[in-house]
């Protein structure tokens, strides 16, 4: 089943005026978050009632006030306090610095009070890149082992240093990614402290989840323009937009010339419309009307288009599919040259052997037909060859560009 868990950082805090039966307290806080108060010393136990969230990560360093959150949720929940392990925590975190060493500090028992499988992560400064590596690995550790699929991520960036936030969505989009394991960030929020005294001492719990959906837009964005795939930007759309550009993404996978031509219509239509989505505003026209243009600019000239296909497809690196349409593409332009229907197969068929009257034409054929054969047909008579065939490649739509020209 599903769940929520809140990620969220731990500062070194600043002390309360009042100390009661020795104990430290760090100062309350009002937050205002939908419309609803709450006051706590915590910004992330303000997010989880409000939330209903029961799994927290909490990041932090050496310095962080661990034994104010051991404090606070042993109070919380009616549990008894562990004052040597309190006092022990307060003592190193009083004393530490960046030199500390991060496996000083034992929070199994801060775990185990907040319960409902929390964690709790000490990690370096990150003033340098093996520190940087180091707060990777401990963090992708940890949510690699608790998230499961379709859990919903909440992030807190309210305290703590503010590169930190970086580390955790670099850390989530990896194990999406590369993991597979399939959550989301549904919510980013900052509690605006240093604002407090402009809304009365109610410090605004403000949703900043605008910064990873324009992340995620951007993401969409270069899948398509740099490989042709659409699906990311579909993923993120609705109703028609999202199928013109996932039906348009088919045609171009399964590499179907004349669909590609037929969608190409629709296609325009979409980066001329008025798109609704905010991000999409700023995203799609310009990634979208620059592969219009180029294709459209072929006209009705087919050969032209099959060979504006090849060179994109050689261009995403997809050359397999750049050598076949390449092979169609000369065909066609022979059935021009002898005025033969190139819509009809018995009429390529004549222009395949009436190729040899068009030298330089011919010569192109034949270089570039022996790897399409090998491809189309998974042989293995090429070995060794796959650096020499891609410069072939290369060479040869240089070439072919000439002589349409």
């Amino acid at each position: 089943m599903s769940k929520s868990i809140l990620i969220s950082f731990i500062g070194t805090g600043s002390f309360s005026a009042n100390h009661s039966n020795g104990i430290k307290e760090y100062r309350k806080a009002k937050y205002s978050i939908d419309g609803k108060q709450y006051e706590s010393s915590f910004v992330s136990s303000v997010i989880c009632r409000h939330l209903n969230i029961k799994t927290q990560v909490i990041i932090g360093t050496v310095r962080s006030m661990w034994e104010e959150l051991y404090h606070y949720y042993c109070v919380n929940k009616g549990i008894e306090i562990n004052e040597d392990y309190y006092l022990k925590l307060a003592e190193i975190t009083g004393l530490s610095n960046h030199e500390t060493d991060i496996n000083s500090i034992d929070l199994k028992l801060i775990e185990n009070t907040i319960g409902d499988g929390s964690k709790c992560i000490i990690i370096p400064y990150g003033l340098n890149e093996q520190e940087q590596l180091e707060i990777f690995r401990r963090i992708s550790t940890v949510l690699e082992d608790i998230i499961e699929e379709n859990d919903e991520i909440v992030l807190d960036i309210t305290h703590s240093f503010r590169s930190l936030p970086l580390f955790s969505t670099a850390v989530i989009s990896y194990l999406n990614d590369i993991k597979d394991k399939k959550s989301r960030i549904s919510k980013v929020l900052y509690g605006m402290l240093d604002a407090i005294s402009e809304f009365d001492n109610v410090a605004p719990i403000i949703d900043i989840t605008s910064t990873i959906h324009l992340s995620q837009w951007s993401k969409a964005a270069y899948a398509f323009k740099e490989y042709g795939k659409g699906y990311l930007l579909a993923d993120l759309l609705e109703g028609k937009e999202a199928d013109i550009i996932r039906l348009f993404s088919d045609a171009i996978g399964i590499n179907y010339l004349s669909e590609i031509k037929v969608r190409l219509t629709n296609f325009q239509k979409l980066s001329e419309s008025e798109i609704q989505n905010e991000f999409a505003k700023w995203v799609l026209p310009q990634v979208l009307s620059s592969f219009v243009k180029r294709l459209q600019k072929t006209g009705n000239n087919q050969y032209q288009f099959q060979f504006e296909i090849a060179k994109w497809h050689f261009e995403k690196k997809n050359y397999s599919a750049s050598f076949i349409v390449f092979v169609e593409s000369v065909i066609t332009y022979v059935c021009e040259l002898e005025k033969l229907d190139w819509k009809q197969q018995s009429h390529r068929e004549i222009a395949k052997k009436n190729i040899r009257k068009h030298a330089a034409v011919s010569g192109i054929f034949e270089k570039i037909n022996v790897p399409r054969k090998n491809i189309a047909h998974n042989l293995s008579k090429r070995p060794d060859c796959m650096e020499k065939d891609i410069e072939l490649l290369e060479q040869k739509l240089i070439e072919f560009q000439k002589i349409i020209k």
